[in-house]
């Protein structure tokens, strides 16, 4: 066994640990399952796929993206099951933090391209991987309050609960066209200023997506205090009929 190969895909597979925190942090008070046995569990399928899936990259030669993948079907399964919100808001959530990790990867292979030049592995190395994971963990603390606060504020708007289906489709695509766009090798990216324009212009999908998300919870409070304004006009003409 390869002890520094099975180190820089366990590095790589770490990714999952933001991405696992951007998708609960706006659900985690919709749980239906006890805290203890949430994090229970969420800690043994985070140790098996992160070791496992890393000691199966190195020894047989999977991709840590075959694994990332197969992780994320588990993930989703298990994610319906612990929380009480419709799928549509699940989705959305979901998609969202993977659009944001996968930003944080495909940042990486541009900033790094000029390390990873030569590597013949389809993994990062080490300092590439820390870097990539130090991104994740940057755009995490960006969007935290976001995630904190506005996400479970969007959620118990109730006249949104008919839009979720449509709206679950932005992070939905976002997330592919991120994962579309990360070059298949480091030479590509050297070419010409690509590289320089790309590491400036890909800060927009994180920084436009977290604007979209404050504008659309500023539009659900003043959606949800127009209403309560109208229910209590409502209620006083009421009172007006009566006497």
């Amino acid at each position: 066994m390869n002890t520094s190969l099975s180190l820089r895909y366990f590095i790589e597979l770490c990714m999952i640990l933001p991405a696992t925190a951007v998708s609960i942090l706006p659900v985690y008070y919709s749980r239906k399952v006890r805290k203890s046995l949430l994090f229970s569990l969420l800690g043994i399928m985070l140790i098996v796929v992160i070791a496992g899936g890393a000691l199966l990259c190195s020894i047989c030669g999977v991709r840590s993206n075959t694994v990332i993948f197969l992780s994320m079907i588990v993930f989703f399964l298990a994610y319906h099951l612990c929380f009480d919100v419709s799928l549509p808001k699940k989705a959305f959530c979901f998609a969202n933090a993977t659009m944001l990790c996968g930003f944080a990867t495909t940042y990486t292979t541009f900033l790094t391209a000029h390390e990873e030049i030569g590597n013949t592995d389809v993994v990062y190395k080490v300092s590439s991987g820390l870097i990539c994971l130090g991104t994740a963990l940057l755009v995490c603390l960006i969007f935290s309050r976001t995630l904190i606060v506005k996400f479970p504020d969007l959620l118990e708007t109730e006249s949104l609960d008919s839009a979720w289906k449509v709206l679950m489709l932005a992070p939905i695509l976002t997330a592919l066209a991120v994962i579309w766009m990360k070059p298949v090798s480091a030479e590509n990216i050297m070419t010409g200023r690509l590289r320089p324009i790309c590491l400036v212009v890909l800060w927009a999908i994180p920084l436009v997506a977290l604007f979209l998300y404050h504008i659309f919870w500023w539009l659900s409070k003043k959606m949800t205090k127009t209403a309560q304004l109208q229910q209590s006009y409502d209620l006083l003409q009421m009172e007006e009929k009566q006497y």
